[in-house]
């Protein structure tokens, strides 16, 4: 896979990234980790992966809020449930995303583990359709267009087992502490990767 992009305008970030979507949030991932792993060691590894997993869940509720009848569309591309529930269920997914955001920076007991479950519920709901052979359907992820794929369930599985790690090794005062340095992190983060979700 080319680096550079094909487009004719100059892309700093397509000289440094690949193109491709799940490629370049794996390179995000990984550059995450490093950073929180040399700061912190095993605990801001935890601390990192919670940060993105935010970060991951705030893009895609604001997107899926926004474009809310382009969203319903896609779940009812999905043929995963009835086309009268469609509805309510686009509304419940981005209301789930929004709570899990909460339970994540507050680390709420009770609901600790919500984000994980939702990725693997997305993971499962994505290889049903790429069983069928509908790959070509959005996969409604948030942010750019991007058809359903196998590695799309692979990274989903990736990130929900870390997100579940990280929730048992990441306590309520180490994340409240660390987070203002993990966002100032984040931020620098995406100043040197460039925009990869959007």
């Amino acid at each position: 896979m080319p680096l550079v992009s094909p487009s004719t305008d100059f892309d700093f970030c397509s000289i440094i990234l690949p193109t491709s979507m799940d490629t370049s949030l794996l390179v995000v991932w990984v550059w995450v980790q490093v950073w929180g792993w040399l700061a912190c060691g095993r605990r801001g590894g935890g601390i990192s992966i919670q940060i993105f997993a935010i970060i991951l869940f705030v893009e895609a509720a604001i997107h899926k809020s926004v474009t809310y009848k382009d969203f319903v569309g896609i779940i009812s591309g999905y043929r995963l449930i009835p086309i009268s529930l469609v509805w309510t269920a686009a509304a419940f997914v981005i209301f789930a995303e929004y709570l899990a955001i909460i339970s994540l920076l507050l680390m709420l007991p009770f609901l600790k583990y919500l984000g994980a479950v939702m990725l693997v519920g997305y993971a499962i709901a994505i290889q049903i359709n790429v069983v069928r052979g509908r790959t070509e359907i959005d996969c409604g992820c948030g942010g750019q267009s991007m058809p359903i794929s196998q590695s799309l369930v692979s990274r989903n599985l990736v990130i929900a087992i870390l997100l579940a790690w990280s929730t048992n090794t990441v306590g309520f005062a180490g994340l409240s502490a660390v987070v203002p340095l993990g966002i100032v992190k984040e931020l620098l983060l995406s100043i040197i990767t460039c925009p990869l979700i959007s």
